[in-house]
């Protein structure tokens, strides 16, 4: 039965469309207090992101536009004004029915804590009308669906903020104790119900990709506001990657974290819905709520648990950023693919091709981040002696044949060999 029902969180607005007069980074940016069209057919294929090697922070290289970020101290993560008053976003995306369709923000000043839940229930409640009526709900059924949904509707995404994924166990009956987890998607999937029962469909439309687009177009707004929440209660707190941290992200990423600006915001204040979770990233703004690990030359990389938590989170966060480099850093349009994939994966995080991928990334890199022979590399590299060769090239070294206590590694300048002794260690 629900497998015909299938997913229906994401369908709220799908597209955004890039100017080609305006810069892509600004358009989301500038978009409040006004009405933006986005298009995601605008958006022709994929931006390529260049990899580029550079070498370390403080070595010469050839390439003028090589030039390291300096690490600047981390600012004081102080709550940042958001511009207020009502903004719309006109969202078309070829994969979701029946688009395109308009969300409808009521910003106030500042989004913090205190008033998340209820800035994230006023908009719910000023979307939902418009997106039944586009998808041509029963116009007699329209206001009972409306008493049920809003509250429901808000249940749901706070289960999605939070990490939570669709479970059968969700579609039971409620029980003693059972208003938290079945509820918030459980409810859910039978309101969906209701609402598909009402909908006059053509024969071309696809019942599971109804049911997403209404999930999409009633949820993308919840995502746009958490993008706005998060920047609004952590400020200018973010830093860039470091050079020990670019060891390990430039074999997978390239120079991405400098080329595109990246900010890491450590101990980072996240917005209600999204305390269960320890990392999360919007745009060009990785949030994690560890702080910043402190790494020194003299600390072996192998005992440093630390440095290797960190720069795990860091290896699976930037398969968002790259995800949504492709998409022009702009919520609304990522917004609407993630939520989309969400959807058609059974509401399950680990099934959507992002989260795959971040979690392929997250261990991509043992072999030099927590192996003990691949870990000497950086021991050797980040005393200051081997930085002229630059960063890795591959994410594991290779055992010479013949000589099996010799191992070695590719840089961007070179290659670097290890003579590992059981006794005395690698030289």
């Amino acid at each position: 039965m629900f497998s015909t029902l299938f997913f229906a969180f994401f369908t709220l607005v799908s597209t955004v469309n890039f100017a080609q007069s305006k810069p892509v980074a600004s358009v989301f940016d500038t978009a409040l207090g006004a009405s933006e069209v986005l298009d995601s057919r605008d958006i022709q294929s994929s931006p390529t992101i260049e990899k580029r090697f550079c070498a370390p922070e403080g070595d010469r290289d050839p390439d003028p536009e090589c030039n390291h970020h300096p690490v600047h101290p981390p600012h004081p993560a102080t709550p940042t004004p958001t511009p207020p008053g009502q903004s719309s976003y006109t969202v078309n995306d070829p994969q979701i029915p029946r688009s395109p369709i308009t969300v409808k923000l009521n910003v106030p000043p500042v989004i913090d804590v205190e008033n998340w839940n209820s800035v994230l229930f006023d908009n719910l409640k000023t979307n939902l009308p418009s997106v039944l009526q586009q998808y041509g709900v029963d116009a007699a059924l329209i206001p009972t669906l409306l008493d049920e949904g809003v509250e429901v509707l808000f249940e749901a995404v706070i289960a999605f903020s939070g990490g939570q994924s669709f479970n059968e166990v969700d579609i039971g009956d409620d029980g003693p104790g059972g208003i938290a987890r079945r509820s918030l998607f459980g409810k859910f999937i039978k309101w969906i119900a209701k609402v598909v029962v009402g909908i006059v469909k053509t024969a071309a439309e696809v019942l599971q990709d109804i049911e997403c687009g209404i999930f999409v177009n009633t949820v993308l707004p919840g995502y746009i506001l958490a993008d706005l929440g998060f920047k609004s209660l952590n400020g200018n707190s973010g830093v860039p990657t470091t050079a020990d941290q670019d060891y390990f992200l430039s074999p997978i990423y390239g120079s991405i974290s400098h080329d595109d600006d990246i900010q890491i915001h450590y101990g980072a204040t996240f917005a209600s819905g999204y305390l269960d979770r320890d990392s999360v990233t919007f745009g060009k703004r990785v949030y994690i709520k560890a702080a910043a690990p402190k790494s020194t030359a003299s600390t072996p990389l192998l005992q440093d648990k630390a440095f290797q938590d960190a720069t795990k989170v860091l290896l699976s966060e930037f398969a968002y950023v790259r995800k949504q480099a492709e998409k022009g850093y702009l919520s609304p349009v990522y917004g609407i693919s993630y939520l989309f994939d969400f959807c058609k994966a059974g509401y399950s995080f680990p099934k959507t091709s992002v989260a795959r991928d971040a979690a392929d990334k997250k261990e991509a890199m043992n072999d030099l981040l927590t192996d003990r022979v691949g870990t000497q590399f950086m021991d050797k590299w980040k005393t200051g002696s081997w930085q002229f060769f630059g960063y890795p090239t591959t994410t594991r070294y290779t055992r010479y044949q013949n000589y099996p206590n010799h191992y070695y590694l590719p840089y961007q300048n070179g290659g670097l060999t290890l003579d590992c002794n059981p006794v005395t260690g690698c030289q």
